[in-house]
C-alpha cells in the first residue's frame, strides 16, 4: 500500500481502540506486583526481593472513566495502593520496561498470531495498521500489552508511543490546549522516544511508519513549559 493511501485509511477509520484489561501474564510465581500511575498510563510491574524488574504491563487509559474502571479492577488482585509517579518517572520506567524481554507467553501467542493473520482477509480496519505489525497505525488490533506483530521490534515502538503517559486525542481539549487534527498530539518526549525507537531499528516498516507519522499526517507535539502545556513541533523523519 502506498503511503499516500495509507493516509487516506488512517482518516477514514477513527481511533476507537477499547480499554484493555490487564492479562495477569507474569514471569514468575515468587514475585510481587505494584500499580504505578501518571496520567493516561496505569503501570503493572512484577519485581523480585532483589527489586530486580520482569515484566511490566502498560495499559492506556484515555479518559477518566477508563482509568477509574483499570484501578478498581486492580485493586481486586493488587491490594497495595496505586502508587503516583511524576512524567519524567513514568517515561524512565517504560523506558526500562521497552529493554525487557517479551514473557514466554506472550512469545507463544506471537507465532500463533502470525499463523492467524495468514490465513485470515484483513478487515478495513486493520488496512489502518501497518502489516506485519498490530500497535503502528491508527488505533491498534492488540488483545493486550503483551499482543505484538510477527514485526515485533517496530510493533515494540509504536506500542510504546500509542502509550504515552500525556496526549491529545484528535478533536479533543486537554490540559489547557485544543487540538483540531484529526490524530493524536502526544507530548514531545514521548516522539522524541518514537523518532530514536524506529531508527534504530532499521528496517522499511519502522521507515515507513516514521515518513507517516512525522512527515506526513502533520499536526504537532506538546510540552510543558513554566507548568503550562503548548504546541511544538514533529522532528522530520528521513529515511
Amino acid at each position: 500500500m502506498s503511503l499516500q493511501r495509507l493516509i487516506v485509511v488512517l482518516v477514514a477509520v477513527s481511533s476507537t481502540t477499547g480499554l484493555k484489561r490487564y492479562s495477569g501474564i507474569r514471569a514468575r510465581g515468587d514475585t510481587q506486583l505494584r500499580v504505578l500511575v501518571h496520567e493516561q498510563t496505569v503501570a503493572v510491574v512484577e519485581y523480585g526481593k532483589d527489586r530486580m524488574l520482569y515484566t511490566c504491563e502498560l495499559i492506556e487509559v484515555k479518559t477518566p472513566e477508563e482509568k477509574k474502571t483499570t484501578l478498581e479492577e486492580l485493586q481486586k488482585v493488587i491490594p497495595k495502593k496505586p502508587y503516583k509517579l511524576k512524567f519524567d518517572q513514568m517515561m524512565d520506567l517504560m523506558k526500562r520496561c521497552h529493554q525487557l524481554p517479551e514473557p514466554i507467553k506472550s512469545k507463544k501467542s506471537i507465532s500463533h498470531n502470525a499463523a492467524r493473520e495468514a490465513s485470515q482477509p484483513r478487515t478495513f480496519s486493520s488496512l489502518a495498521v501497518f502489516p506485519g505489525t498490530k500497535w503502528c497505525g491508527s488505533g491498534d488490533l492488540a488483545d493486550n500489552y503483551f499482543d505484538l506483530g510477527t514485526e515485533t521490534a517496530v510493533d515494540k515502538c509504536c506500542r510504546a508511543h500509542d502509550i504515552c503517559p500525556v496526549k491529545i486525542l484528535g478533536r479533543s481539549e486537554l490540559y489547557g490546549l485544543k487540538n483540531e487534527g484529526l490524530f493524536t498530539a502526544s507530548h514531545c518526549a514521548c516522539d522524541k522516544e518514537f523518532f530514536s525507537c524506529l531508527k534504530k531499528t532499521k528496517n522499511n516498516i519502522a521507515d515507513s511508519m516514521g515518513a507517516v507519522y512525522f512527515n506526513l499526517l502533520g499536526g504537532g507535539c506538546m510540552y510543558s513549559q513554566n507548568n503550562e502545556f503548548r504546541f511544538g513541533k514533529k522532528p522530520r523523519y528521513n529515511t
